[in-house]
């Protein structure tokens, strides 16, 4: 079709158009741009698409063969906000010798191929539904001899069902210089149509995905050229010392050779803070810089550059800032010495978070938490308790408060306990990132023991404990969202201890979160001051009775705690337990997976990964970070109380002795109210793709090792999805071959499938 009758159609389809949609204006179609690169992206923008509609993308090359009279026109990527149901892919093309379409959709493809009639070829594909993208719609042949140019149509066409809104997005290559035609049909009427032209070049662009980073996190770069090709990246020069105080790129991406690229004088010259790119079919590449404890706090700027010609650049700013400190005392924050409670929070400004005392009879800039007995030392770390942060930035420290028994004369006392992220005493914490939190430490008289920190519903608790002049009713009170029990007997012997169990039945009764725990001590009479009514009232020493049953959780175990204040002799000590919905059945299936190599998760590279949770169980996500993956991915409820998430694996599990070792996949279960369980955690074995014999190797022997399974040898017993390499759906001696292929390092056997 020449220029002239394709601008002549535009005007009449777009008069039409206007025609059609009077009254009716909700429908919108925009095709853009109108000029791209080989490998360009088209996007087709609609609203208010009808449901049921008959829908026709079309799109009309310009195509010129080759030397010898070939030709080759590719859509890349083709995605639609909507699906088409019973579709075709039609191909008409003149004059041809032969023409042929192939379609693929991840490891599935379809072809057909015709001689021309005339030379004329008219053929097409079908499908049950078009929902997924379409990886490629590729349309191949011969022109006839001496034919300068190929008239081509390719349509995608069906019933659109699903969301009306959105855009249809598709790459265009195969088109060194020309044009293209692209056009929308719906209820064969054409409503929108754009002459593309396609070759003209485009200077690369970058763009960050974040503003600023707390330093020791990563950040990602994307950058846009031109298909597959090479443009040199840098971070510009800082003026600093060594390649530690700058964001560094991370080894090991595709398409980013580090070390490498122009060296402008406005870069820094270290391994990791340049590289050259090459950028894939879509003409973008994603770059990850990565960021320490040792990155300089300051602004860095990332260019790219055209090695073709160093002046066509782009460039983008990304601040590194420091991070925070958070400390949080669990349980009611007055303890009894000799208690044990749990200090947490978070650390994103640094790896060690560093703890210290301050409080009566203490130097003014504090001491050692765990050792009273040493001051700290501005600077000095061995002067400070220690709390390494985990990768999420998280921190826990569990302290003994008998470390305050050496502060003569204590009976009750308030302390500020410090959180730091350097080794910074009271007197220069200013300079640095810090928290507190202030706890009351009484005189110890009861210890006491939770047999576990929480306890899933339907599980039973014990609570243990010393005292050193044991009467026969010290008694356990408890008091939980909704739930109370008073004046549980907790048993004793001749040794002092005790000890009371809460059984699966009593916990079954509890709602989740905190339940605190009073252990009551009578004193040395052996008679409590403070004692039950009933179920829900208590009678204090004074004889007044109060009801603690129509009180929240907290305001009841203070109202309980005040009265024996008042008391003679009641002694107490705290605790209290995380009361969780249950978590059962943890599993994988299969329990043993190949590794994705390809990036297509192929037969058997899959698994499913599943729990069973309580009713009250509002999310669950799973720790995939062993696999290779997030470390809070979302598990997805059947509403039968069962939660499951599939999953594939780019990285194997630890071989030890002999053997893989099975990656323990933590789950974490969240009710409304934010309570979490992370109690279970689901084995998953991941081996090496091609790993036939699991000796952590791939070698020529696991394809022999493959090929005798599949020929039934005794003695080669295997797990078939590990073998099947060659992008099967049945292991085969096909795998075999190819995987003795890819050893050997064969071209086109690089990649396991």
């Amino acid at each position: 079709m020449t220029p002239r009758r394709r601008i002549l159609r535009t005007l009449i389809v777009c008069l039409l158009f206007s025609i059609v949609i009077e009254g009716a204006a909700a429908l919108a179609v925009t095709i853009s741009p109108d000029s791209i690169g080989s490998g360009g992206t088209v996007t087709v923008d609609i609203s208010d698409l009808p449901a049921g509609s008959s829908f026709t993308l079309r799109t009309e090359p310009e195509i010129t063969p080759d030397g010898l009279n070939s030709f080759v026109f590719d859509m890349t990527g083709v995605t639609m906000p909507f699906t088409l149901t019973d579709p075709d892919i039609r191909v008409r093309a003149e004059p041809v010798e032969r023409a042929g379409v192939r379609v693929q959709t991840g490891s599935t493809a379809k072809s057909l191929e015709a001689l021309g009639q005339n030379g004329i070829v008219d053929l097409a594909v079908g499908y049950n539904a078009i929902s997924a993208p379409l990886d490629l719609v590729r349309v191949s042949g011969e022109a006839m001899a001496e034919v300068e140019t190929v008239d081509l149509t390719a349509e995608i066409s069906g019933e659109a069902s699903g969301v009306g809104n959105g855009a249809i997005t598709f790459g265009i290559a195969g088109i060194g210089e020309g044009s293209v035609q692209v056009s929308v049909l719906v209820d064969g009427s054409e409503v929108a149509t754009q002459n593309i032209v396609v070759g003209s070049t485009a200077p690369p662009t970058i763009e960050a995905n974040k503003e600023s980073v707390v330093y020791d996190n990563n950040f990602v770069v994307t950058m846009v050229g031109e298909p597959a090709t090479v443009y040199s990246l840098y971070v510009n020069d800082a003026g600093l010392a060594s390649e530690e105080q700058y964001p560094l790129i991370a080894p090991g991406q595709p398409g980013v050779l580090p070390g490498t690229g122009v060296l402008a004088d406005e870069a820094a010259d270290f391994p990791y803070t340049k590289a050259n790119l090459t950028t894939n079919a879509a003409g973008t590449r994603t770059v990850q810089f990565n960021t320490s404890f040792t990155t300089e706090i300051r602004s860095f700027t990332i260019t790219v550059v055209d090695p073709a010609d160093p002046s066509v650049s782009d460039a983008v700013s990304v601040a590194v800032t420091r991070g925070d400190v958070s400390v949080t005392a669990s349980g009611t924050g007055v303890y009894y010495i000799g208690e044990e409670f749990t200090l947490s929070g978070t650390n994103t400004d640094n790896a060690t978070t560093y703890l210290f005392l301050t409080g009566p009879d203490l130097p003014e800039n504090g001491v050692k938490l765990d050792d009273i007995t040493v001051p700290v030392v501005d600077g000095e770390g061995s002067t400070f308790a220690q709390a390494g942060v985990e990768s999420d930035a998280t921190w826990e420290y569990r302290w003994n408060t008998s470390a305050v028994r050496q502060v003569v004369d204590v009976d009750s006392s308030a302390y500020t306990i410090y959180a730091v992220s350097a080794p910074r005493d009271k007197a220069h914490v200013g300079e640095v990132k810090y928290a507190t939190t202030s706890v009351v430490v009484k005189r110890d008289s009861i210890t006491v023991t939770l047999s576990a920190d929480f306890v899933a519903r339907g599980d039973s608790l014990t609570i243990s404990g010393t005292i050193s002049a044991f009467p026969e009713n010290v008694s356990v009170w408890l008091f939980g969202e909704g739930y109370r029990s008073f004046a549980r007997p907790a048993g004793g012997a001749d040794n002092g201890s005790f000890a009371n169990v809460i059984t699966g039945s009593e916990t079954l009764n509890m709602t989740p979160g905190w339940c605190s725990v009073v252990i009551q001590h009578p004193g040395t009479d052996g008679i409590p001051d403070v004692v039950p009514v009933n179920e829900t009232w208590i009678r204090d020493a004074a004889g007044s009775e109060i009801d603690l049953g129509a009180m929240e959780r907290m305001e009841a175990s203070v109202a309980f705690l005040n009265a024996i204040h008042r008391s003679r002799s009641d002694a107490y000590v705290c605790s209290s337990f995380l009361v969780v919905e249950s978590l059962t059945d943890p599993r994988a299936t299969p329990t043993l997976i190949p590794t994705d190599t390809d990036g297509f998760a192929g037969a058997g590279e899959t698994a499913v990964l599943s729990v069973t949770g309580g009713a009250a169980v509002a999310s669950v996500t799973v720790n995939l970070s062993g696999l290779g993956g997030s470390v809070a991915a979302p598990m997805t409820g059947l509403g039968n109380g069962t939660w499951t998430a599939n999953v594939t694996a780019i990285a194997p599990s630890p071989f030890v002795d002999g053997a893989y070792i099975p990656v323990l996949l933590a789950v974490n279960a969240t009710d409304a109210n934010g309570i979490g369980n992370t109690s279970v955690s689901i084995p998953l074995t991941v081996v090496k793709n091609g790993d036939a014999n699991l000796d952590n190797r791939v070698t020529l022997y696991d394809a022999v090792y493959t090929a005798r399974h599949v020929l039934g040898i005794e003695g080669y017993p295997m797990t078939e999805s590990v073998g099947m390499v060659a992008a099967g759906e049945t292991l085969t001696l096909a795998d075999a071959m190819y995987l003795a292929r890819h050893v050997l390092g064969m071209p086109g056997y690089e990649v396991l499938h």
